[in-house]
């Protein structure tokens, strides 16, 4: 049954819906992209082990001390600074022909990539709920500045984030392959993409972690390079993992590099 966009505010009733969801598939025979309940299934476990919920918990072990300006929903004093979404055009899934029961159309069911959906950033709801898997709020800049302890040995701003060992497990490859719900080819570290040609061409071969988002949006930790860059968008692409600009600015930005 399709989990509405207000439960999906509601942050106990999601979680507990999560926790009696039996597995699609066999655990370690493929993987999914999760649309929006990534943070949820983090942010829970955060929440068990620190007592803060996912928004606190990045505002004040992350943004905070990096002096990052993101944060996870918004605060209604930051609304003004809002940009206003250009929502992009369809994904090229097929939902209509999909069977009712394919991880797909079960993950876009209640949060279709239309441009209604697009729309929903904009309300008050969307603004004040703790979704980590897709309403971050902040800029490039942010989100470079947030992320880059990665490619720092996990200490910037003089603060120490991370461990080596912790860095080595993002770069431990846990699947390769179709994904199961957007249709591209992608690998899988813990928590990010690892490089794959196929889905993201701009990022080469080596110890690189990645991601995107609907539209376009990238964040790239090379450590090798001790960089981090990032770019996100108001006027929406197609696509999810990457767009000819997002192609486009990673291939000046390596350039750049060397």
């Amino acid at each position: 049954m399709p989990f509405g966009i207000e439960e999906i505010y509601d942050w106990e009733k999601a979680t507990d819906h999560l926790a009696r969801q039996a597995p699609w598939w066999p655990p370690g025979t493929a993987s999914g992209y999760h649309a929006v309940n990534y943070g949820h299934l983090i942010g829970e476990v955060i929440r068990r082990a620190t007592g803060k919920t996912l928004k606190e918990f990045v505002r004040d072990e992350i943004a905070g001390p990096l002096e990052a300006d993101v944060q996870i929903g918004a605060v209604p004093q930051d609304d003004h600074r809002i940009a206003e979404v250009i929502a992009p055009p369809p994904l090229p899934i097929p939902f209509d022909s999909l069977p009712h029961d394919h991880p797909a159309y079960l993950t876009f069911a209640s949060f279709p990539p239309d441009e209604n959906s697009a729309m929903i950033v904009e309300t008050e709801g969307w603004r004040r709920a703790d979704i980590g898997g897709a309403n971050g709020h902040g800029n490039a800049r942010a989100l470079a500045r947030a992320l880059s302890p990665i490619s720092l040995g996990g200490k910037a701003n003089g603060v120490q984030l991370l461990g080596p060992q912790t860095i080595d497990l993002i770069f431990q490859e846990q699947s390769n392959g179709p994904d199961l719900v957007i249709f591209v080819p992608l690998r899988f570290g813990i928590g990010f993409g690892l490089p794959s040609p196929e889905s993201i061409p701009v990022i080469p071969d080596g110890r690189i972690c990645w991601w995107g988002g609907w539209g376009g949006s990238a964040i790239v930790m090379n450590p090798d390079l001790r960089a981090t860059f990032a770019y996100v968008m108001n006027k929406m692409g197609p696509g999810t993992t990457g767009t000819d600009r997002t192609n486009r600015y990673g291939k000046l930005i390596y350039e750049a590099l060397g």
